[in-house]
């Protein structure tokens, strides 16, 4: 069986992103909006009107919470901030570039289970997809989720 399958980068991304198809150059998602210290660093901003230094370390800003708002009346006004805050999203723009189609040759039957039960070979199967991701970042892998690495050879066309 032969499958094709576009290969693309994802701008800041060193796994390549498989596709069946061929995809728009740009695709819009969601994002939290703040993450880790910096959705801390809003949250004290926005209860307290305290500016910390986004290069203040989560250690330091850890006790200025410590010090400052925990065990004090501030603290479920704190919690309920922290949880709405972290709720925000924006909206972000991928960049796929499209580096080449990769032709596959797989095996007509794909093995799976502990009894290698054979089946038709699905070009959309997750595992497969998976496979396939492993052999071009150089980690091929015998099995995945039960599947057997149907793979016979990877060709890579560039257009």
């Amino acid at each position: 069986m032969i499958a094709e399958y576009f290969i693309y980068r994802r701008k800041g991304d060193k796994e390549p992103f498989i596709s069946l198809g061929e995809m728009p150059q740009y695709r819009l998602r969601p994002k939290q909006k703040f993450t880790g210290k910096k959705l801390k660093i809003e949250v004290i901003r926005r209860l307290s009107g305290v500016e910390i230094e986004q290069t203040a370390t989560t250690p330091q800003i850890n006790a200025y919470i410590e010090a400052n708002i925990y065990d004090t009346d501030r603290w479920p006004e704190y919690r309920k901030l922290y949880r709405q805050v972290a709720g925000e999203v924006e909206t972000v723009a991928d960049i796929f570039t499209l580096q080449y189609i990769l032709v596959a040759e797989l095996e007509d039957q794909t093995r799976t289970g502990r009894d290698c039960q054979e089946q038709p070979t699905d070009p959309q199967d997750e595992r497969l997809i998976h496979l396939i991701r492993c052999e071009l970042m150089g980690e091929p892998l015998e099995m995945y989720k039960t599947m057997i690495n149907p793979i016979i050879a990877l060709k890579k066309r560039f257009v």
